[in-house]
């Protein structure tokens, strides 16, 4: 009765440190993305049919590491599609130090250089959106969709993605990159579309 009682409280003690773990980390997701939305003057309308993961590492489009990128991850309830937002601060890069590496180096221009940089143009078109759109939408400068030449698959099982990126002048980029695979493919237009506003400046 007694090795009952003693099994039964280590039960329960496991039970509430995973509960209390899970807790953690999903007030961490919340934590680090309600400060990304008041540090960049963000408005975030989180998508139906979608929860909150915590990545495990960091991730930008191009599948690079990068230093202040920040991050957050979604996944789809019903479809095999995971959407990824990076937010990049532009104020705090140094035109000056940079332009000694890269003389053509521009903040601003890297919104441009990242898409033809990692675009394929082989198998999809890029698509930039009127100013009119993004201005009013997105309260932002520029704003593109494109298909991402990535050569290795996220978490080993998303071989396609798609990037939709903003662009702010002089202050942030954002990047939301939607994962997919061969199962998801025929949802994925549909997917951006329904998604595509749930992160904008605010006016």
């Amino acid at each position: 009765m007694q090795t009952n009682n003693v099994l039964t409280r280590k039960v329960l003690v496991i039970t509430s440190t995973l509960l209390l773990l899970h807790s953690i980390v999903y007030s961490q997701v919340d934590k680090y993305m309600n400060n990304c939305i008041k540090a960049y003057d963000l408005v975030y309308n989180k998508p139906a049919g979608f929860v909150e993961v915590y990545p495990e590492l960091p991730y930008f489009a191009g599948n690079r590491i990068v230093p202040n990128a920040y991050i957050y991850e979604l996944q789809s309830e019903k479809s095999d599609i995971t959407i990824c937002i990076s937010v990049m601060d532009l104020a705090s890069i140094n035109d000056s130090a940079i332009i000694k590496f890269d003389p053509m180096a521009d903040r601003n221009a890297n919104f441009i250089r990242k898409i033809r940089l990692y675009a394929d143009t082989l198998h999809d078109q890029n698509f930039f959106f009127p100013e009119k759109y993004v201005k009013h939408t997105f309260h932002a400068s520029d704003a593109a969709i494109y298909k991402l030449n990535n050569t290795t698959s996220y978490r080993n099982k998303y071989p396609f993605c798609k990037v939709l990126s903003i662009h702010k002048k002089d202050k942030t980029d954002i990047e939301i990159s939607y994962f997919y695979n061969e199962s998801s493919k025929p949802y994925i237009k549909q997917c951006i579309k329904q998604t595509q506003e749930m992160l904008t400046f605010k006016e």
